[in-house]
């Protein structure tokens, strides 16, 4: 064999080799790219899904903070309702005819007087107790002195002895029995609305 097929022989093979590291280099590219491609694709679809859930965790805790602050500035209204109600109250007892005013006066004293109390009056209700208290008071079978007027308060009475000092008037009335009285007014002024407040959670439960 002349030396020249023999380098064109060696020329052939070292050339056929190279071809073939290229093509393996090429095709491995090619693999590494799609696999990065691949990763890449991933990577975002997680990052979306991360990104997507945040949000939707924002939403929802603003969302429940709205709902809680709805919540609180209604919860406030109606206790101003209720307030202004009990306060119409007081001053429902006040504008009672003289007599029956008085009867309920009389009758919330016999409650819890003792013995060697005496009576004051409040210095806007003078007038009007004076005249017809001890009427009432004997009708309920309390017997006190009755001093006079006193500047404390101005509507009602204030028992005052030894074992007890106590303020009988329409305000006090009301804040013995405020409890009661507030539960009465919610429920007559509220009702409806704890009712759709009600049906409105149901329906928000059953599209969960």
């Amino acid at each position: 064999m002349a030396i020249a097929d023999i380098l064109k022989r060696i020329d052939s093979d070292a050339k056929s080799e190279s071809d073939a590291i290229i093509a393996e280099a090429e095709r491995e590219a090619a693999e590494t790219l799609a696999a990065a491609k691949k990763r890449a694709v991933a990577e975002s679809e997680r990052m979306l899904e991360r990104a997507r859930s945040e949000a939707e965790n924002e939403a929802s805790t603003r969302l429940a903070a709205a709902r809680l602050s709805a919540r609180d500035r209604l919860l406030a209204v109606k206790q101003d309702l209720v307030e202004q109600v009990l306060g119409d109250v007081a001053v429902q007892i006040e504008g009672l005819p003289d007599d029956e005013y008085t009867e309920l006066i009389a009758e919330e004293v016999a409650k819890i007087a003792r013995e060697n109390e005496r009576l004051l009056i409040g210095e806007a209700d003078h007038k009007r107790l004076s005249k017809h208290l001890p009427v009432a008071l004997k009708k309920s079978g309390v017997k006190l002195d009755i001093d006079g007027a006193t500047e404390e308060i101005q509507r009602g009475v204030i028992l005052s002895g030894e074992r007890v000092r106590a303020e009988v008037s329409p305000q006090a009335l009301v804040d013995a029995s405020r409890d009661r009285l507030t539960s009465l007014i919610a429920d007559a002024l509220f009702e409806d609305d704890d009712s759709a407040e009600g049906d409105s959670n149901d329906s928000s439960g059953g599209e969960g």
